[in-house]
């Protein structure tokens, strides 16, 4: 964070999920503090607040500092991602290409898992915050499941539906769909 700090705090004000990453060692454990008080003080100007979590990478296959380093981080009460990033050469030699398929699936696990942590999508709802439509209303509008939305809209996103006299909104921030990141992830 030091080198860009500006547009890191910006990051930090927008970004619904914050991945943290640390290698198992001391010193790297050690460097996740100033980030935690970066996110505390910028949580102040959100409307809600991000969640974060450590993702573990250089990990070295069957040693001990990946546990030790997963015990404590959740002893310092942060939230470690299932998935280990291994250290492979095949990243390191990929720097500025796209990593080969050897490398790939440990990217899928890490996406599984940030995608496990997303909230369930809120219900949509139409005029004002604090007005709902009623049941049998929210039912006749098509959602972003059926397959009359993108007719509709022309769009996939979400987060707005056009229907003609209405605009009906989602009162949530967009969060990641797994039919939406699964696909994205396909080499």
């Amino acid at each position: 964070m030091e080198d860009h700090a500006a547009i890191a705090l910006s990051a930090l004000r927008y970004a619904d999920e914050i991945v943290i990453p640390c290698a198992p060692s001391p010193i790297e454990i050690n460097r996740t503090t100033p980030v935690r008080e970066e996110i505390t003080e910028v949580a102040a100007a959100r409307d809600q607040p991000a969640r974060s979590a450590v993702l573990l990478n250089r990990c070295v296959a069957r040693a001990h500092s990946t546990a030790d380093a997963r015990e404590a981080l959740a002893s310092l009460d942060y939230d470690v991602l299932g998935t280990a990033v291994p250290r492979l050469e095949v990243y390191a030699q990929s720097f500025g290409r796209p990593v080969p398929g050897t490398g790939r699936q440990v990217w899928r696990r890490v996406a599984h898992d940030l995608i496990e942590r997303c909230p369930p999508p809120c219900p949509v709802r139409s005029g004002p915050p604090g007005h709902h439509l009623p049941a049998q209303a929210a039912q006749d509008h098509p959602g972003p499941e059926s397959g009359h939305y993108r007719q509709l809209t022309g769009r996939t996103d979400p987060a707005m539906i056009d229907v003609p006299h209405r605009r009906i909104t989602s009162g949530c921030r967009r969060v990641a769909r797994p039919e939406i990141s699964a696909g994205a992830m396909q080499p």
